[in-house]
């Protein structure tokens, strides 16, 4: 650090910091090897680091802290509060043993919660109440003791203006468990946890995951790249890919998970992972593909869509909704194999978004051209062996913000669409409602 630490305690026993307002330092407390120390009611805003313990032998308390940007008119993109959201730490924990940390906030740090490893070693301990809004990394574990990280409680959002948020971080090296029970997660998130240790274990039990994939690229809510995990009794709010296994995956079980549309899992561990009694998709019968309608912007369309836009309710009438698409937009219809269909995509193209080679595309080829003057794409689709056909609407991307100076909307959209048809040859007269499964 460049500049001392605005109070420290080295080589000490019970220090108590409490009552103290820590306005705008570049570290507001370290303490080193200072067993059983308390800190509580404790607020500021500590620009590069918050509180930061290591060598903590014998048991350390920390609670009631409040970080935020007292003094600061907070914009994530102003250059001071940027870089305090990109670089600057709240919490790093490096060797304490039996830490306790209770009813802690912080806000707009590039890290939340750092548990670190240092010469000396690493954590466990006791963490209920932690809370960490609009940061990078909410939590970032780069090493824990085999006792574990037992997080209760959690609240969890990502970096206001981001994409690449992560809630939870587990690294590569950690050993030790990470368990989450009674977290929720919210906010811009691509990914609310991410899981890379070959050797550690991570649990999340009763958890609830309302907001990720915010790019809208397909990343999971849970990303388990290798170790072991178990996810149970979790609610995942939106549609989308709840959990991504990756191949390095030696054991993973998935149980009584509850999902908005379905429970989704892309496995690459094959007999490894175990999955029981979670929510299932609506289920489609033939008479139901054979012909029916999907609202886009209703509950429901998530899980024909992919790389989309959020939903959006077009004026105060809660029935007209949409979804922006992007420059490229997929959609995964199911049919019935070896019939032939008609697709009809009710859509509004702005001028912005009109190109020479945009439409929609189906296995590569474009079987239909973005309409001019309409507001209706059809188009005959040849029958297929498999029971889903998987398409891309391709158009060209613009920035609302760039067309228009009072717009502060910097998405890069392209077409919007309010519903789509998909009939086969000889299908009967009712539509399906493909969002409600019914």
């Amino acid at each position: 650090m460049p500049y001392p630490p605005c109070v420290e305690s080295v080589d000490t026993l019970n220090v108590g910091i409490e009552d103290c307002c820590f306005l705008n330092p570049y570290e507001a407390i370290k303490l080193i090897r200072a067993h059983r120390h308390l800190v509580r009611n404790v607020t500021g805003y500590p620009s590069k680091r918050g509180i930061y313990v290591d060598q903590c032998m014998d048991i350390g308390h920390i609670e009631n802290i409040h970080f935020w940007p007292f003094g600061i008119n907070y914009n994530p993109e102003e250059p001071y509060c940027k870089w305090v959201n990109t670089q600057g730490v709240a919490f790093e924990l490096g060797r304490t043993d039996w830490h306790y940390i209770l009813n802690t906030f912080c806000f707009g740090y590039g890290v939340g919660y750092k548990f670190s490893e240092t010469k000396a070693g690493s954590t466990n301990g006791n963490f209920l109440g932690l809370g960490a809004d609009s940061c990078r990394r909410a939590v970032l574990v780069e090493q824990a003791q085999s006792p574990g990280l037992l997080i209760t409680n959690g609240e969890f959002v990502g970096r206001w203006s981001s994409t690449d948020s992560v809630c939870l971080e587990i690294g590569p090296e950690v050993e030790g468990k990470v368990s989450l029970v009674n977290c929720s997660f919210w906010g811009p998130i691509d990914r609310c946890v991410w899981m890379r240790s070959p050797v550690g274990q991570f649990t999340a039990s009763a958890c609830n995951f309302v907001d990720w994939d915010n790019r809208g690229q397909g990343s999971p809510a849970i990303q388990i790249d290798s170790g072991k995990a178990i996810v149970q009794g979790c609610t995942f709010v939106r549609e989308g890919l709840n959990v991504r296994i990756g191949q390095r995956v030696r054991s993973a079980i998935l149980s009584a998970n509850q999902a908005a549309g379905g429970f989704r899992v892309e496995n690459h561990a094959g007999s490894r992972v175990q999955t029981l009694a979670n929510e299932k998709a609506p289920e489609m019968t033939a008479e139901a593909r054979s012909y029916y309608r999907i609202q886009l912007g209703a509950i429901g369309d998530g899980q024909f869509l992919r790389e989309w836009y959020e939903r959006e309710r077009i004026g105060k009438d809660p029935g007209r909704t949409m979804r922006w698409s992007r420059p490229v937009s997929q959609l995964i219809l199911p049919v019935i194999a070896g019939k032939p269909y008609e697709i009809s995509i009710e859509l509004s193209i702005p001028s912005q978004a009109e190109a020479p080679d945009a439409g929609l595309y189906l296995e590569g080829k474009r079987v239909a051209e973005l309409p001019k003057g309409s507001t209706m794409l059809r188009a005959k689709l040849a029958p297929c062996t498999a029971e889903t056909m998987m398409f891309e609407l391709r158009c060209r991307g613009w920035v609302p913000a760039k067309v228009n100076p009072e717009s502060k909307d910097d998405r890069t959209l392209g077409v919007c669409v309010h519903s789509i048809v998909m009939r086969a040859d000889g299908a009967g007269e009712k539509v399906f409602d493909a969002n409600k499964g019914e």
